[in-house]
């Protein structure tokens, strides 16, 4: 099917989900969820639609179902779906009468996201790291910091506590920028930059 699809062509996916509508199929209140998933040992299939998960009342369903537009989700772990934590991008399928008749999904793991950002070539002693909305750590290559720990609790080794604190509130407000900081007795430049349509800031 097309979820199957979607994870087949796309490494970086984790998982994908076709959700309809309660009662899309004829039946009052009738579910249907399909589920492709892959991991080490290829890519698996299941159902959302059973008791114990209730895809109609979960964040990636509905968001786009009730403000009809796309949406990414805060990071959660999805218990009984991907199994693991992930963000979801969800995209809202309509009819010819411009009603929300299903729910596309694309999952993205974190630990896929991080090993991502990680391969990406930076200058000797350079890492990135990514952050959400109110700073909490989403990507970063101390793994014991991801959404344990904000932007805002790394302190305690900077001189000047006014300027970190503001370079941090910029990247939570979405905006871009570079400052020097001074951390450990060492100089550290940041470059930061929103991830578009994400509230996200990399």
């Amino acid at each position: 099917g097309v979820a199957n699809r979607i994870v087949r062509v796309n490494p970086v996916i984790s998982g994908s989900s076709i959700a309809l509508i309660p009662g899309y199929l004829g039946k009052r209140d009738s579910l249907f969820a399909a589920y492709a998933y892959q991991d080490s040992t290829g890519i698996h299939r299941k159902s959302l639609a059973v008791e114990s998960y209730d895809y109609t009342k979960h964040e990636w369903f509905t968001v786009p179902v009730q403000e009809k537009c796309d949406s990414w989700s805060e990071p959660y772990y999805d218990d009984g779906g991907g199994d693991m934590v992930m963000v979801t991008y969800s995209h809202p399928i309509f009819d010819k009468d411009s009603n929300v008749v299903a729910v596309v999904t694309a999952d993205l793991s974190l630990d896929n996201l991080s090993m991502l950002i990680a391969n990406i070539e930076y200058y000797d002693k350079a890492y990135s790291f990514a952050i959400s909305q109110d700073g909490t750590y989403l990507v970063h290559p101390d793994t014991t910091l991801i959404l344990k720990k904000t932007i805002f609790d790394d302190i305690e080794d900077v001189e000047d506590t006014a300027l970190y604190l503001a370079t941090a509130k910029e990247m939570t407000e979405g905006k871009r920028g570079m400052n020097e900081i001074d951390m450990d007795g060492e100089d550290h430049y940041i470059f930061y930059a929103p991830v578009k349509r994400m509230d996200w800031s990399i």
